[in-house]
């Protein structure tokens, strides 16, 4: 961003080792993953390996396998499953330093929030939060903020958080948007969608929402940003990704299937209990917001986060695909937006946190969510744990 002054060494560093770190430990559990004969890992590396050698694509979001080929043709790793590795690691290490770079861009100028120890502690706590239960494993029926078992999730994860807070910059005011933040906005947005259409197909809507009623409150935003960086490739590409795979009327790709009206039919074949699963997976969200609720009320990041996050729930919880409705493919649209509500959520709540007075009962209400988040922050600890030990002993 050229009106931003450049980081101070500090922060540089802790952007780097929150980067480091991420991408070592969730690095380590994705590289034993790809060991296993049948996961998610290893299909799509199969795929990436058709793709180069005979130009076929298995599925319509298929830029994870485009850039294993590509790494693989520019000579940068020395087989398809190593430079699938690679693609991971570097997408979990760019997910750690996005999500980095926006807290920091927010509180650069906060003398209490804005140091460089407090924002690695808040970056790490986004990234390691998971629902809070006692699990030794990725379990269907809790919303998961990384469910460590697919390689696409984890490429998606960049582009949506760089994608979510542009659409934040340009819907709340009017912005002048030069050529470069353009193009980056249009790559964040068509790069997700070309990774998992996932967390688009929630965006797009819930900024497609607000915008209307901005313009019908005569509240300032940019159209021509949003339809230049948003509307415009989302819909390109997500009316292409449909027409292949679920129109019946294309064979362009070997993923072919329906979308039916079915409420809870998936998330109950797979787990019981879900309004208390929901609840321990959003633990931390709501406990900010219900306090803050007046303030949220009028926050456009918030209103966006948490408007994009209803889209990801009603489309895990309502809908199904016809033909391979096992595969659950829609609960990445909850895991993703709920990632990015757990991003904006600490957003806010810092800056709640940066105004209240150093002697005040109000104090009080923070320590509830920051409970709520240190409960959230224990379990991905746990789970992270168990993970390791697994790759460990095997």
């Amino acid at each position: 961003m050229p009106w931003l002054p450049r980081p101070g060494a500090s922060h540089i560093a802790a952007a780097a080792l929150a980067a480091a770190a991420y991408a070592y430990f969730h690095g380590a559990i994705a590289w034993k993953l790809f060991q296993v004969h049948g996961n998610d890992y290893i299909v799509h590396v199969q795929w990436a390996e058709d793709l180069y050698r005979t130009g076929r694509i298995a599925v319509p979001h298929f830029l994870y396998h485009l850039l294993i080929g590509a790494m693989y043709a520019a000579h940068l790793a020395s087989s398809f499953l190593l430079a699938g590795r690679l693609v991971v690691i570097g997408a979990y290490a760019l997910a750690a330093l996005l999500t980095y770079g926006v807290l920091w861009v927010v509180f650069r100028a906060d003398r209490r929030i804005g140091r460089a120890p407090v924002l690695l502690a808040a970056t790490g706590a986004i990234l390691v939060a998971q629902p809070i239960a006692r699990l030794g494993w990725y379990t269907i029926g809790y919303l998961w903020n990384d469910p460590y078992n697919n390689p696409t999730f984890t490429l998606l994860r960049p582009f949506a958080v760089a994608g979510f807070f542009l659409t934040v910059r340009f819907l709340c005011g009017r912005r002048r948007a030069d050529r470069g933040i353009l193009l980056v906005y249009f790559a964040a947005v068509a790069g997700g969608a070309l990774a998992k259409p996932s967390y688009v197909i929630c965006l797009l809507p819930a900024a497609g929402i607000l915008a209307v009623l901005r313009i019908l409150r005569r509240e300032p935003l940019s159209p021509g940003a949003l339809l230049i960086g948003l509307g415009a490739p989302a819909l390109a590409i997500l009316a292409g990704q449909y027409f292949l795979a679920y129109s019946g009327r294309s064979a362009a790709v070997g993923y072919r299937d329906g979308i039916a009206w079915a409420p809870l039919m998936v998330m109950r074949h797979y787990a019981s209990g879900l309004v208390a699963k929901f609840l321990l997976s959003t633990a931390f969200p709501l406990a900010v917001l219900i306090p803050h609720w007046r303030r949220a009320w009028r926050d456009g990041m918030m209103q966006l986060a948490w408007l994009t996050f209803f889209f990801g729930a009603c489309y895990v919880y309502l809908l199904s695909e016809t033909i391979q409705w096992a595969a659950a493919n829609f609960v990445w649209s909850a895991y993703s937006s709920l990632f990015v509500l757990f991003l904006a959520t600490m957003v806010f709540w810092l800056r709640q946190v940066s105004a209240v007075p150093l002697r005040s009962w109000l104090w009080l209400r923070e320590l509830i969510c920051f409970l709520a988040l240190a409960a959230h922050v224990m379990a991905g600890v746990l789970i992270d744990k168990s993970c390791l030990e697994w790759v460990a002993r095997h």
